[in-house]
């Protein structure tokens, strides 16, 4: 472990004197993504998932983070997340156009808080758009260069499903999240990225893919080819913790049995945690080593110690054959139980919605988090960009 220590250390100073240069198909890219992950003072980052940040509406920072002090939920002192990510494009050229619902918070921010992005339903209205076109037609004097471009497009995967088709029509427009798209939805994919280089791996519980097909013998060939006494079930495919369940070693198989022989005691499971499972239609599923964090005293939940799951939002940005980095925030989400309360681990260990089940970061852990990811993201990017189309 102090080996993996050292070597991060080593990387991260490489990084702060000299930028990642990287050959990608794209010449230029933005990408909004979140990672949730652990943070101990033993292990350090464990990322367990990454992914688009359009598909988030960050709810610990739109009804306010409650502060580490006092019983009271109070407005969060670091801001909305959206809007940092709003601000922080408006560095590069305008117009600023987007393609979400008016409903959405993404949209809602916009339209409330930052009037210079325009916001359509959807890409054939933007299409009318006089400014849209003629901007979207100038071609860039350098197109590896951001700064040259006319304009940027921040959409939903679904409204534009030809990229090239696209770019062949509006050569002028940065499309964010170009990079990241054809990781949308897939966790499999995702996590097939970090196995393609030997630093990044030590960032990501260890895991593998397995066919969904149960059998007597699976549970022990997980045990054997993962390791340790938790694991962590996840479909590839699913949102809002859909599928996700915490197990230990002594209930797999009996777990494993459950949701991958369909029954109608399943399909009428009141848990989404398990009831996914009966309408799951991919080929495989995927089992992660559990991974822990410090826990945390939560004020305004009594006090009660927590293991926290850490969502980290940031900017990834390629221009002039360069990689770069901007965070956008970080916050607490919290499981529905205390450590120390009786219940299943997943009420334990795995992170909640509900709006009073967030917390303010500590600063102190937030610094050591984006050091340690300073080092993980970009090298995540890097397998991104090359991986494009």
């Amino acid at each position: 472990m102090q080996l993996r220590r050292l070597l991060s250390l080593f990387f991260l100073c490489l990084f702060c004197t000299f930028t990642l240069s990287a050959h990608p198909k794209l010449p230029v890219d933005v990408s909004i993504l979140i990672a949730d992950l652990k943070y101990s003072a033993a292990e350090g980052v464990k990322i367990c998932e990454v992914q688009q940040g359009v598909l988030s509406i960050f709810r610990g920072q739109q009804v306010g983070l409650p502060h580490t002090s006092g019983n009271r939920i109070l407005p969060g002192q670091d801001g909305k997340i959206i809007s940092n990510i709003y601000q922080f494009l408006t560095q590069f050229p305008g117009p600023y156009f987007l393609t979400l619902t008016n409903e959405s918070q993404w949209g809602r921010t916009a339209t409330q808080h930052h009037p210079e992005w325009r916001l359509f339903t959807n890409l054939l209205t933007l299409e009318k758009d006089p400014e849209f076109v003629a901007r979207g037609t100038l071609m860039p004097k350098d197109p590896h260069n951001l700064f040259d471009y006319s304009g940027i497009l921040l959409c939903n995967q679904q409204h534009i499903s030809n990229c090239a088709a696209f770019h062949s029509h509006y050569p002028g427009f940065i499309l964010v999240d170009e990079a990241s798209r054809k990781y949308w939805a897939d966790k499999y994919k995702m996590s097939c990225l970090f196995s393609k280089n030997e630093t990044l791996s030590h960032f990501k519980p260890k895991w593998k893919a397995y066919p969904k097909e149960y059998h007597k013998k699976l549970a022990n060939q997980i045990i054997q080819e993962i390791g340790g006494d938790r694991f962590v079930i996840k479909p590839i495919g699913a949102f809002l913790g859909d599928g996700v369940i915490i197990v230990d070693a002594q209930h797999l198989n009996e777990t494993l049995k459950y949701i991958l022989n369909k029954s109608n005691k399943l399909k009428k499971d009141k848990d989404h945690s398990y009831n996914h499972w009966f309408h799951d239609q991919e080929r495989v599923f995927i089992v992660e080593k559990f991974a822990s964090s410090d826990p945390i005293s939560v004020p305004h939940l009594g006090g009660k110690l927590y293991e926290p799951t850490i969502r980290v939002a940031f900017i990834l940005y390629y221009t002039n054959q360069t990689i770069h980095l901007e965070f956008c925030g970080a916050f607490y989400r919290l499981p529905k139980l205390s450590i120390t309360e009786p219940g299943t681990l997943n009420e334990k260990y795995k992170d909640c919605s509900d709006k009073s089940y967030f917390a303010e970061i500590d600063p102190e852990v937030r610094e050591k988090v984006q050091n340690e990811l300073r080092v993980a993201l970009p090298l995540l990017y890097d397998q991104m960009l090359e991986d494009t189309h």
